[in-house]
């Protein structure tokens, strides 16, 4: 019989299904988080607390086809009890993930909000220490996003207001920047990486994504932002 936790898991299982419809868009295989019902997501939900493995049961590996590049392999780890995997922890988790899995994306969800705060708050040590070590991280050719549950229980990209954001490629920045006579990336406005759907579809620093809008008088519209 489910239990007082059945909240909780629900809202997890929501999350993964979201999850599968974000890194398929990214192009990774995501059969590990498809076809999964509420019930085995309860299973690896109570596997985690009772055994106390850190989470593993609830993690997921996914990669990019058969590909056994880094670059295109990526973790998903769950935080959502501090009792038996803390988030300040992560540097450890990651660290682990490198070792076991040999990727270079992390995708974290924590039942926590960490970078909730008013407009003038300072960081908390917390989100200091987690911001020094996903810059660490990238500086090293890691990616690591952290989204909470909260977040991650709609598809943002599927709201009726959203313009469709698609990445471009190195190849299509050349094209566009000797049309437009482009000499830097600086040159184009600016999105931040922690807007929502920047977020949801993956921009890393200086990324480029176009911006298609419709519009009444052109059909449509296409604008640029660079991920700062």
């Amino acid at each position: 019989m489910l239990n007082e936790n059945i909240g909780l898991v629900e809202r997890i299982y929501k999350c993964r299904q979201v999850l599968s419809e974000m890194m398929g868009a990214r192009g990774y295989d995501t059969l590990p988080l498809d076809n999964e019902s509420i019930m085995e997501v309860y299973t690896y939900y109570e596997s985690r607390k009772v055994s106390n493995i850190g989470g593993t049961a609830l993690d997921f590996a996914l990669t990019k086809g058969n590909s056994e590049k880094e670059e295109d392999k990526a973790i998903g780890m769950f935080f959502v009890d501090g009792k038996t995997r803390a988030i300040n922890n992560v540097l450890k988790e990651v660290n682990q993930g490198i070792k076991d899995y040999g990727a270079k994306t992390f995708i974290l969800i924590t039942n926590q909000d960490i970078y909730e705060r008013a407009e003038n708050e300072k960081l908390s040590s917390l989100q200091l220490e987690l911001e020094i070590l996903i810059g660490e991280m990238e500086s090293k050719g890691y990616f690591i996003q952290i989204f909470t549950l909260r977040s991650l229980l709609f598809n943002v990209t599927k709201h009726i207001y959203v313009p469709d954001h698609q990445i471009i490629s190195d190849e299509e920045y050349e094209k566009l920047a000797k049309k437009f006579n482009i000499t830097s990336k600086l040159q184009f406005k600016t999105i931040r990486r922690n807007d929502p759907v920047a977020k949801f579809i993956g921009m890393k620093r200086n990324d480029i994504c176009k911006i298609i809008r419709n519009s009444p008088s052109a059909g449509t519209y296409t604008s640029y932002r660079r991920c700062k």
